[in-house]
């Protein structure tokens, strides 16, 4: 079974637009966003995302998703705890932002 096609903005429009800042993979993981990916819509499903770097040059290799043996995704609760404060921290900056 493949994945649905779906349409997306034209990406030179959006690279080209100076309002919209481009974030880097290592931002996603840093600023919270896949503590949340991870949290709200794969770990109740037994699914975690991993994103994977090279260790030399730290550019993104790729990301994969894994299965709980048990079906159950869980965070430490300090794990928890700073996922959630960076993510809201990145919330709290996006609403600083005039769009």
């Amino acid at each position: 079974m493949g994945l649905p096609e779906v349409s997306h903005h034209d990406a030179t429009t959006i690279a080209d637009d100076p309002d919209c800042e481009l974030f880097d993979w290592e931002a996603f993981q840093t600023n919270g966003l896949l503590w949340a990916v991870n949290r709200h819509v794969l770990h109740p499903r037994g699914l975690a995302m991993a994103v994977m770097f090279d260790e030399d040059t730290n550019e993104l290799v790729g990301w994969q998703i894994h299965r709980a043996d048990d079906g159950l995704w869980r965070y430490g609760e300090q794990a928890d705890e700073l996922g959630r404060a960076r993510f809201q921290g990145f919330l709290n900056y996006l609403e600083t932002r005039v769009f």
